[in-house]
């Protein structure tokens, strides 16, 4: 994980916002500040539009807090993409480069994990 992780991460925070707020009105606009039933009805609309959830708990742990340290599991954050409109955790990421960020291809990806696998 890197800092740039944790960049893109916040960006996916603010897409899955605007990807809610575009049929529902909750308490608040910002997602950091919903409680009980906006994060239920959050919860149903991921359900319905990514196939998967995400517990109560992850929703407080990652946003609700203002400083993220730490990244979700890759299956958090691919049904977060998915939710907001991506294929994936690294299409999302393809799609919201910063400046002079180069993104390896999930095929090299699959390789140098493999590869980190069998050296321990």
């Amino acid at each position: 994980m890197t800092d740039l992780d944790l960049l893109h991460f916040e960006q996916l925070k603010k897409d899955v916002q605007a990807q809610y707020l575009k049929e529902y009105t909750p308490s608040y606009d910002e997602i950091s500040k919903w409680k009980g039933i906006d994060i239920i009805y959050f919860q149903e609309d991921l359900r319905k539009k990514a196939k998967g959830n995400i517990s109560e708990k992850s929703f407080y742990t990652y946003f609700k807090s203002s400083l993220v340290t730490k990244l979700p599991r890759i299956d958090m954050l691919n049904l977060l993409s998915i939710y907001a409109g991506y294929d994936s955790w690294y299409d999302f990421k393809k799609t919201h480069l910063f400046a002079g960020e180069l993104l390896k291809d999930e095929d090299e990806l699959n390789v140098e994990q493999a590869n980190q696998l069998q050296n321990i």
